[in-house]
């Protein structure tokens, strides 16, 4: 049996409009949760760009088949997927995104406040706690240290629980 010391600590002053998106982030596929790229996502004249690096496994094809115009039959590794999209107070609108898979470019615009609440708490957060309760469960490590918000410590202990209702989890 795997215990988890999870130490509980609350991030006072840190808001999502102060970090960064730029990096390398994993795409999921929405239709059956398959690893498909890794996607870098960076700036260019203050403007949010985004193109594909890798193909993972799960990645079906190399080209851009479905896609118009110049990106027609191009490679996926090296194909921006995303541009042009603006930051404005910590929410990016205006761009355009890329599905490489049918070839249809989506306008990317600013959406209520609610609703982006609602998909953070009901999209975003669940798969991270999914996936870290997945990671953590999958690990051959004996102990295992946590730090994680204590708002969220519930999500992450809920998903470890039905992976295997006997799951201990130690406070310390």
């Amino acid at each position: 049996m795997k215990f988890i010391l999870s130490l509980l600590v609350c991030f006072l002053s840190i808001g999502l409009s102060a970090q960064s998106v730029t990096g390398i982030w994993k795409t999921i596929d929405d239709t059956d949760g398959a690893e498909k790229s890794h996607v870098e996502l960076y700036e260019v004249d203050g403007k949010l760009h985004g193109k594909i690096i890798k193909l993972l496994e799960a990645a079906e094809g190399n080209k851009c088949i479905s896609c118009k115009g110049d990106k027609k039959d191009a490679p996926l590794v090296g194909l921006e997927i995303i541009w042009n999209m603006k930051n404005k107070k910590g929410i990016y609108s205006g761009g355009k995104i890329l599905d490489p898979a049918s070839g249809k470019e989506y306008k990317c615009k600013k959406t209520k406040r609610s609703l982006r609440k609602t998909f953070e708490r009901e999209y975003v957060k669940a798969y991270r706690n999914k996936y870290l309760a997945e990671k953590i469960f999958n690990s051959n490590k004996n102990k295992i240290l946590i730090v994680y918000g204590d708002a969220h410590y519930t999500g992450v202990w809920y998903e470890l629980y039905l992976l295997d209702k006997n799951y201990r989890i130690d406070i310390k």
